[in-house]
């Protein structure tokens, strides 16, 4: 069975993941390769190549940035008191009610 991945997956730390496992590779196989290695991380996940992996997770981080963008919006129609914008976002996504998002004048996480 497969692994899911994880809520925000980050690329760099596959990377990271897969060089970590090739290494591990090499101690018992020294012709051991990083495709080779990728491609077990790719398969641990559920995805039949590296390649199918790297989309997805692109797909992933393309949706939480957009996503981050009607929150920081929203937030910031509720700090300058835009309450009639605010109700046409919610009605249009209630999902933004509880979300949490970077605070509308200065950036960052809360």
């Amino acid at each position: 069975m497969s692994q899911a991945l994880p809520a925000r997956p980050n690329l760099d730390w596959l990377r990271k993941t897969a060089k970590q496992q090739l290494q591990e590779l090499r101690k018992t196989n020294p012709d051991a390769k990083l495709a080779g290695a990728q491609l077990a991380l790719a398969r641990r996940y559920g995805f039949r190549s590296w390649r199918a992996m790297k989309a997805e997770v692109d797909r992933q981080q393309a949706l939480a940035s957009s996503g981050d963008q009607a929150i920081a919006a929203l937030l910031r129609a509720v700090g300058v008191g835009e309450i009639d914008t605010v109700r046409t976002m919610l009605v249009a996504s209630p999902e933004l009610i509880n979300a949490v998002g970077p605070h509308p004048f200065w950036g960052g996480r809360p």
